[in-house]
């Protein structure tokens, strides 16, 4: 359903002008039903209550892939009023074709790309079904489907998927500066540091050189500790997550802190 307007002041008060996507998943068939993502895209307050016309969602080649419609729902107190979700609310109409093998080779994509995660990947398939399989770059391992197996396909897939693979655990440490969280891989250590931030005073591997500040803090820790000794050591003597992620900053800075700060 199309509706048109006058290309003039549009004022909302009980229709808004929405914007909705969904995401097609893989070997969505017919009649199955997805989840839909209404937004506001003119001056509307609030979706609250309200209800989703027929709207036909294209794909980028201009076909019909979907037809949603239903009730639309903002989530729990405190979510953007102009941003909803209708649950289950599109039909799928059209099936996008999925060729799982060519020339009896099964391509294996990786969500997160690592050469280890892929080296151990083919090394698994390989212990159980012989050398079939081969890491080609950090993210896709091809698989040489066996003459044996190429007749029921699915059943091959799913003996794939029960193998166990420990993937690989990057060192990464994630903050975000607005809620004042901190998220930390295992055992990310800090090489030698010192650093003096307002009240404290920390030197890991190195005497703490010079005096504390007046009624300050000075912490020492042995060489190659981690981020979580640092990060406790500091809760423990009430220091700010602003001040925390202050002090990780700078430490990543100096090159000490040995793995990937990531900003949220």
């Amino acid at each position: 359903m199309y509706l048109s307007v006058a290309q003039r002041n549009i004022a909302s008060r009980n229709v808004a002008a929405v914007m909705v996507t969904a995401n097609l998943p893989p070997f969505a068939k017919p009649g199955m039903r997805i989840d839909v993502n209404v937004s506001s895209v003119g001056d509307a307050r609030s979706l609250e209550g309200g209800y989703l016309l027929m709207t036909p969602l294209k794909g980028p080649d201009g076909n019909v892939y979907a037809v949603a419609q239903g009730p639309v729902s903002i989530g729990p107190a405190g979510s953007f009023p102009t941003v909803g979700l209708v649950v289950g609310g599109a039909i799928v109409e059209r099936e996008v074709p999925v060729e799982m093998s060519k020339d009896g080779v099964l391509s294996i994509v990786l969500d997160n790309p690592d050469f280890t995660t892929a080296k151990r990947v083919a090394d698994s398939i390989n212990d159980s079904f012989g050398k079939i399989a081969e890491a080609k770059d950090a993210s896709r391992v091809e698989v040489r489907i066996p003459l044996s197996q190429r007749r029921d396909l699915v059943a091959f897939i799913s003996a794939l998927e029960e193998l166990e693979v420990i993937p690989d655990a990057p060192a990464v440490v994630v903050i975000n500066e607005r809620t004042g969280t901190v998220v930390m891989g295992e055992n990310v250590r800090i090489s030698k540091v010192a650093i003096a931030h307002k009240n404290f005073s920390i030197a890991v591997g190195t005497p703490v050189e010079g005096v504390p500040p007046t009624q300050g803090y000075m912490m020492e820790f042995p060489e190659a500790t981690t981020v979580g000794d640092v990060v406790k050591a500091l809760n423990a003597v009430g220091a700010t997550p602003k001040d925390i992620i202050a002090i990780l900053q700078a430490i990543k800075k100096a090159g000490a802190l040995h793995a990937e700060l990531k900003s949220m």
